[in-house]
């Protein structure tokens, strides 16, 4: 597992998907509220009807979440996105203490 530390999450997906793709699962070390938020937003995108990032972005439900004022989402929501297209089996834990992504 590699373990991501917080200055290390504004990293681009394209070394979020090499990390996941060589050890499997990443965790993430956020906090529980960035963890709901992240969980919030996710759920969002994963309901809305096209599952395109840009597009969900441009839609009233993304920009509802103010992504231009929250970094770390949205380097989370870049690479969970990235790592979903690329990876069907790809898998979120929302858990205490950190936050993890699988392929496994």
């Amino acid at each position: 597992m590699k373990i991501v530390p917080l200055n290390r999450l504004l990293i681009q997906p394209t070394v979020q998907c090499k990390w996941i793709e060589q050890h499997k699962t990443i965790e993430f070390l956020l906090d529980e509220n960035m963890q709901r938020l992240f969980a919030s937003v996710w759920q969002a995108y994963l309901a809305f009807s096209c599952q395109e990032l840009v597009l969900f972005l441009d839609s009233d439900v993304g920009r509802s979440y103010e992504l231009h004022n929250h970094d770390i989402l949205f380097a989370l929501l870049a690479g969970a996105d990235f790592i979903y297209h690329k990876y069907p089996q790809f898998q979120i834990a929302f858990q205490q203490p950190n936050l993890t992504w699988s392929i496994a």
